[in-house]
């Protein structure tokens, strides 16, 4: 009985034996096989950031070229030189050369107020960062000014429009606050603060 089971254990072992080979080879398989995904992951990463940085390089490429003509003084000429409220000025300049007028304080103030810088767009600047042919400049409004809806369309189409006519640098509105102003003729006025990122590109 003995002998028996000793040459059943002993037959049990050549098959274990037996198998133990292929578990080996298959172990090694899965190994290299997982090396081998692993490898071809990292060559699809590489080849999609490859890719990925060509598009980019293209892009900058196109981006550099579209601004570069861009007037370096813009925000001096097609900007800080923008008048406001026109209707206003028009309506006050008319009320005050008329007769009838009772040469109100108020009405007077409002007038200068309107017609010299204290309601022009006056920027200045935070801080410049240069670096692989770019400048980019914080710039911030020395003080609110006061505009309507259509002045307000004004300033964002020259700002973010990209009026090519007028080679504008590229330009981002970074801090934006517009606030509802109460006046002396009850129009809808608003008071604008605005902080806008300058970007421009070495030609």
């Amino acid at each position: 009985m003995k002998q028996k089971i000793s040459q059943k254990r002993l037959l049990f072992y050549f098959i274990l034996l037996g198998f133990l080979p292929l578990v080996c080879v298959y172990c090694v398989f899965h190994n290299q096989k997982k090396s081998l995904d692993r490898a071809l992951l990292s060559l699809e990463h590489v080849k999609h950031l490859g890719v990925i940085k060509k598009r980019s390089q293209g892009i900058n490429n196109h981006v550099r070229r579209l601004y570069q003509e861009a007037d370096h003084y813009y925000i001096d000429h097609k900007l800080e030189t923008l008048t406001f409220l026109k209707n206003e000025q028009e309506a006050i300049t008319k009320l005050i050369s008329s007769d009838s007028f009772p040469g109100d304080e108020r009405i007077l103030n409002r007038d200068a107020f309107l017609k010299n810088n204290s309601n022009k767009l006056i920027f200045k600047e935070l801080g410049i960062e240069t670096g692989q042919g770019i400048e980019e400049t914080i710039e911030v409004l020395s003080h609110p000014v006061e505009i309507n809806n259509e002045d307000l369309k004004t300033i964002l189409d020259r700002i973010e429009g990209n009026i090519k006519e007028l080679h504008p640098p590229q330009m981002l509105i970074t801090d934006f606050s517009l606030k509802r102003k109460e006046t002396l003729n009850k129009s809808e006025v608003f008071e604008l603060s605005m902080k806008v990122l300058k970007r421009e590109y070495g030609r």
